[in-house]
């Protein structure tokens, strides 16, 4: 597709714009089309180096922020991504139980919430975060089952010996 995009580089980016340890080397207004040549809205890319070499891009429909606003904005990107993948392969919040705003927004904060106990369970006791959420599951299953005994009017002590 020789006509797939079109490039005009804009006269506001200075050559070389250190940004943190990225060098921008080209900011430029792009055209995307597709097979039957019918153009898209115009989109900012820009083209940026970083310490070791590896060259980066950053596309996206803003086209007025300043550089280092767009690639700040991609750095904080980065950071919910990480944090998504966490909470849907660590904690396992892959399905929601509840499709309203409140029930999902309920559901996240008990996710976090846990994560963070989870999280000071391990500094406390120096563990690794896998053994940290199998201990913390096995004594919270433990703590709730005596107060269910104790509630029920038996004795926790002869459950658990």
């Amino acid at each position: 597709m020789p006509n797939a995009v079109r490039m005009n580089v804009r006269a506001s980016c200075e050559q070389g714009l250190k940004v943190g340890n990225l060098t921008i080397t080209q900011d430029a207004s792009v055209a995307l089309f597709d097979k039957y040549h019918k153009r898209s809205n115009a989109f900012r890319m820009l083209q940026a180096n970083n310490d070791r070499g590896e060259t980066l891009w950053f596309l996206t429909n803003m086209l007025e922020p300043e550089p280092e606003t767009i690639i700040a904005l991609y750095r904080k990107r980065w950071d919910i991504e990480v944090f998504f993948r966490f909470i849907k392969q660590e904690l396992n919040f892959k399905h929601f139980i509840s499709t309203s705003p409140n029930g999902i927004k309920v559901v996240l904060y008990m996710t976090l919430i846990l994560a963070m106990l989870i999280l000071i369970y391990k500094k406390m006791n120096g563990i690794g975060y896998k053994t940290a959420v199998r201990r913390f599951l096995v004594e919270m299953d433990e703590l709730y089952m005596t107060q269910i005994i104790r509630i029920s009017g038996g004795d926790p002590d002869l459950v658990f010996r």
